[in-house]
């Protein structure tokens, strides 16, 4: 089996994560503008809402992410889970078409 690195996929993934949060950041600074003020409402109880679901959804997001890889050379779309990995462990995406191991340069950060 060939090990091949993709070099821009840590940075890519890293620019993913920053613009699924970034629509949040007005809601996070506006929630706590008002908790500050001491103006509790349904707006800010709403405001706290959204954000909460905002990250849940990051969560998923990126652990959706974190197991989907398309091959570089045939455009075969792998899902790995990678459940027998353990914490600190590469997170790797092996193409059985290609018989290639894509090296990432990410880790496995969680024990779940």
């Amino acid at each position: 089996m060939i090990k091949k690195e993709i070099h821009s996929f840590g940075l890519r993934y890293l620019l993913m994560n920053f613009l699924s949060m970034l629509p949040f950041i007005p809601v996070f600074i506006f929630m706590f503008i008002r908790a500050s003020n001491d103006q509790w409402d349904w707006i800010t109880f709403s405001l706290f809402g959204l954000f909460g679901m905002g990250a849940c959804f990051g969560l998923w997001w990126q652990s959706h992410r974190s197991s989907r890889f398309v091959c570089p050379e045939c455009n075969t779309l792998i899902i790995d889970r990678h459940e027998n990995i353990k914490v600190g462990g590469e997170l790797n995406f092996i193409c059985k078409k290609c018989d290639i191991e894509w090296v990432t340069g990410l880790s496995h950060s969680s024990g779940d």
